[in-house]
């Protein structure tokens, strides 16, 4: 009996550290690409807010996070700063707005 427990165990620990391992696996060959996807959706988000010819920088890389919940909604926020050339030229910032009629609204403010 405690030999059919001991084998149900370490076949269990075996399928396990399998599975930890094809998922570390997978983490590691996809790391990159799912970071460069999410870069990629915040840039098509600031595009709908953020006139394409008023910077020369990439936004994402110039994000900041600030914590200002009374005044933003939320407790902390993004801003995306745009340059053209080496003047500021455009701020975007991450707000909620509490009072919709179904709960929060999230805004881009550009």
């Amino acid at each position: 009996m405690k030999r059919a427990v001991l084998r149900a165990a370490l076949l269990l620990a075996s399928i396990g550290l399998l599975a930890a391992g094809l998922l570390a696996g997978i983490d590691a060959l996809t790391r990159e690409r799912i970071a460069e996807q999410r870069r990629l959706q915040e840039l098509r988000q600031l595009a709908a807010v953020m006139p394409t010819d008023g910077f020369d920088n990439d936004p994402v890389e110039s994000r900041i996070a600030v914590r200002a919940s009374r005044w933003l909604g939320r407790d902390e926020s993004r801003i995306w700063r745009a340059h053209l050339g080496d003047a500021p030229s455009l701020l975007v910032l991450e707000a909620t707005a509490p009072d919709g009629y179904s709960g929060d609204i999230d805004l881009l403010v550009g």
